[in-house]
């Protein structure tokens, strides 16, 4: 068992062949420890830091939605692949989401207020 991506990329590096479960990893398909979230594949699966589901389960509560806010701090470098997978599963599910880039509540206010004013272009 290893934590962190750091950790899991090492075991892999060094060849190990037992299985390999992680826990608290960003984007385990992004950094290219597994082949995908549904089939791991090879020796490594585990459990990540955040549930991208939870568009679905928007999706479920309101199925009528089209489209949706992402709060992220672009300052952190997984954010970019955070957004990417949840875009894409907005995707597949008809939704389309916007990035709203925060660093305090101020802008937390402000960038829903945008939000909630501009239409997207579909």
């Amino acid at each position: 068992m290893s934590s962190g991506t750091v950790g899991v990329e090492a075991l892999k590096h060094v060849g190990c062949t037992l299985p390999i479960v992680f826990v608290l990893v960003v984007d385990p398909v992004g950094v290219g420890l597994v082949d995908s979230l549904a089939r791991p594949g090879g020796n490594v699966t585990g459990f990540m830091v955040y549930e991208y589901s939870i568009v679905e389960l928007l999706k479920q509560i309101a199925p009528n939605v089209t489209r949706a806010a992402v709060l992220r701090d672009a300052a952190i470098p997984s954010g970019n692949a955070q957004f990417a997978t949840i875009q894409a599963l907005a995707q597949s599910l008809g939704v389309e989401v916007s990035p709203v880039s925060v660093h305090d509540a101020g802008e937390i206010e402000r960038g829903i207020a945008i939000f909630a004013r501009v239409r997207m272009a579909v």
